[in-house]
């Protein structure tokens, strides 16, 4: 009983305080690359995020996937703070299915780890895709080697 009350104590622990990812993977053809790349970033930088970041990314280790959107922030505090009106997002959106279409495994994942500091000058991240047998096991080893390596320098 105390161990599955430390269970549900530590799962609950995570929800709260970890950023939560939403992934949406897509593929663009080469040449409408840098047309996508430029409407992405036109409209999304116009939104300041209450919590977290959304970026486009360039991965080439899936199958027709070229591009993934990430999106990342608090669950409690998700969205942006000015939020575009729906003339604006169905402008954006009519705009960009020109350039993509949606590809297998996107997905929603906690990120188990957050260290806090500079995004602007350590502006990059990294991402492991893995399923445990024990996440219980799995969690408490690697905040330990999170912890462990923390007061490294990049």
């Amino acid at each position: 009983m105390k161990i599955s009350l430390l269970f549900l104590f530590l799962l609950f622990s995570i929800t709260v305080i970890a950023q939560n990812i939403r992934v949406y993977n897509q593929y663009v053809d080469t040449e409408d690359v840098s047309a996508y790349a430029k409407t992405f970033k036109d409209f999304n930088e116009k939104f300041k995020r209450k919590s977290g970041a959304i970026g486009l990314q360039r991965v080439q280790f899936l199958n027709e996937v070229t591009h993934r959107v990430i999106i990342t922030g608090d669950p409690t505090n998700w969205g942006v703070e000015n939020p575009a009106d729906q003339v604006d997002r169905d402008n954006y959106f009519n705009t960009v299915s020109h350039y993509r279409s949606k590809s297998d495994g996107s997905y929603t994942a906690k990120s188990l780890y957050w260290k806090a500091g500079d995004r602007v000058k350590n502006n990059t991240g990294q991402q492991w895709l893995i399923k445990v047998d024990n996440p219980a096991k799995y969690l408490a080893a690697f905040t330990k080697f999170a912890k462990a390596v923390e007061s490294m320098s990049l």
